[in-house]
């Protein structure tokens, strides 16, 4: 905030964190927050706009109910208020509201800041085998209400989406250590749902 010549605001930070904390998250949760920030702090010499791209990182799963759609605009939405509030200028407001809504799973990512952005978030596809194992699970537990097949249809929809992408990861550097990784994730967790 500060970089950003805003005011720093304990009030806003206090929220961000009670909302990752909530008890229906597992995958969504503050773990998620603090990776994608780390990921983030390891390619910052890729940014043109790293404190942008952390702001939105904060936002980018604020809301998040298994129930609703649209929790990235909700999420965007919350970002525009707080930084209108915090009198931050249209090019700042409309740069974290464009990164957040690039997280969407079937937003193509335009700039190289927004496909960075994308890959941070989608880093978790290319992780060893134990760490994607358990994000599996987890996003399992958040979406544990849906019906076993609803669930298994909706998920291998996705993950054939992802599969069937020249490439998961846009940045050479998210591209040459995960893309393989995440495919053989991807292929394994698709043949386990049958």
């Amino acid at each position: 905030m500060v970089r950003l010549g805003l005011s720093e605001n304990q009030t806003t930070f206090d929220s961000l964190i009670a909302a990752y904390s909530e008890k229906h998250r597992r995958y969504h949760d503050l773990s998620h927050l603090v990776a994608v920030l780390e990921s983030l702090d390891q390619v910052e010499e890729l940014t043109n706009q790293k404190d942008l791209i952390e702001l939105a990182l904060w936002f980018h799963d604020a809301i998040y109910k298994t129930k609703s759609s649209g929790n990235e605009a909700k999420s965007a939405q919350w970002a525009r208020t707080f930084l209108t509030e915090n009198e931050a200028n249209e090019e700042i407001i409309n740069k974290v509201v464009e990164f957040i809504m690039a997280t969407e799973h079937n937003y193509v990512p335009v700039d190289e800041d927004q496909k960075l952005i994308v890959d941070i978030d989608l880093a978790i596809l290319g992780r060893s085998e134990e760490v994607y194992t358990k994000y599996q699970q987890d996003v399992r537990q958040e979406y544990a209400w849906v019906p076993k097949f609803i669930y298994t249809r909706k998920r291998k929809a996705l993950l054939m989406s992802f599969l069937a992408r020249p490439r998961i990861y846009s940045c050479d550097a998210f591209y040459e250590t995960l893309e393989a990784k995440a495919r053989q994730n991807m292929s394994r967790e698709l043949e386990g749902l049958g």
